[in-house]
């Protein structure tokens, strides 16, 4: 536990519709992000999400395990001060370095489930944006990915809100991974789905050399919550009448 956890100051949590948007009540005080602004999300089931993480915690509130509400102080708070642009970017220069497209050669049964596992997604990609996104090669450290290729994935991510892109780049940060959480996105995978197909050599090799007791379940359920969280705020509010937070060029 971090020694800046604070310890849990309330008793019960709600949620309350406004103009349009949901916030959520500690007791009687309304939740508010590290910069101090109000917490309003778009819609109700992501309000509930984030109510529901303030009301598991029993002693200390750590919001670093609580993904919902991080991802919605981000948004609300834009730390970084990335545009939408800078958001679609982000999410494409993960694929010159994208797990799916670095399949080891040995050991031959690990290097055939990559192929097989990976190389599906990857026809999916192909297929649904019609790009050229290729294996790199043996040896490479970074993958060459076509300008083209990289053009038509932005002008794709770019029709989506800055909710939605920003829990798909955590999901990517949490993976390593473009292509994943992309087809997650299109419903083409599910989070469960995305987290194991990112750690297939992980599993490989605790198969093989056997398994630390507890620490390869907690690394692996780990990466699903956080796939999961993303993925969860980029379909929640992904619909045309989500609020868009309007993120400026920084000044």
């Amino acid at each position: 536990m971090s020694a800046l956890a604070r310890r849990k100051f309330y008793k019960s949590v709600s949620i309350a519709g406004s103009d349009g948007k949901w916030e959520v009540n500690l007791d009687h005080r309304k939740l508010k992000t590290p910069d101090g602004r109000l917490l309003q999300v778009p819609n109700k089931e992501l309000a509930l999400g984030v109510a529901f993480e303030w009301d598991s915690v029993t002693e200390h509130i750590q919001t670093s395990q609580m993904h919902l509400t991080g991802l919605c102080f981000t948004v609300l708070d834009n730390p970084h001060k990335r545009t939408d642009k800078d958001l679609a970017e982000k999410i494409t220069g993960y694929l010159d370095t994208d797990t799916v497209l670095f399949p080891v050669e040995h050991p031959t049964e690990l290097a055939e489930a990559q192929r097989r596992e990976w190389g599906a997604v990857l026809e999916w990609v192909r297929h649904r944006f019609g790009v050229d996104l290729q294996p790199a090669e043996s040896g490479s450290l970074v993958c060459s990915v076509p300008q083209q290729t990289l053009d038509v994935l932005q002008e794709y991510l770019l029709t989506h809100n800055t909710w939605t892109l920003t829990g798909l780049l955590f999901a990517v940060e949490s993976v390593r991974s473009t292509v994943l959480p992309l087809a997650a996105l299109e419903r083409k995978l599910v989070p469960r789905e995305v987290a194991r197909l990112s750690r297939l050599e992980a599993e490989y090799q605790a198969d093989v050399w056997g398994r630390v007791e507890w620490a390869h379940d907690v690394d692996s359920l780990d990466t699903e919550a956080r796939v999961a969280a993303g993925m969860l705020v980029a379909h929640l509010c992904s619909s045309a009448t989500a609020h868009n937070v309007k993120h400026k060029h920084a000044g």
